[in-house]
């Protein structure tokens, strides 16, 4: 699994972007402040958990 920090920005929002063009949504991780902000990576089977 792949986990990416911060994915509501707008550097590690292409990074998470870029990613799914290579590997299943199901292999990567997201850490976000706000997951309300992150549903649309959740929506695509991107795994979305809340850190702080």
């Amino acid at each position: 699994m792949i986990v990416i920090t911060g994915a509501t920005g707008a550097l590690n929002g292409a990074t998470v972007e870029h990613l799914l063009k290579r590997v299943p949504a199901e292999q990567i991780g997201v850490s976000v402040r706000d997951t309300a902000k992150a549903q649309h990576f959740a929506d695509r089977g991107v795994r979305v958990r809340q850190g702080t």
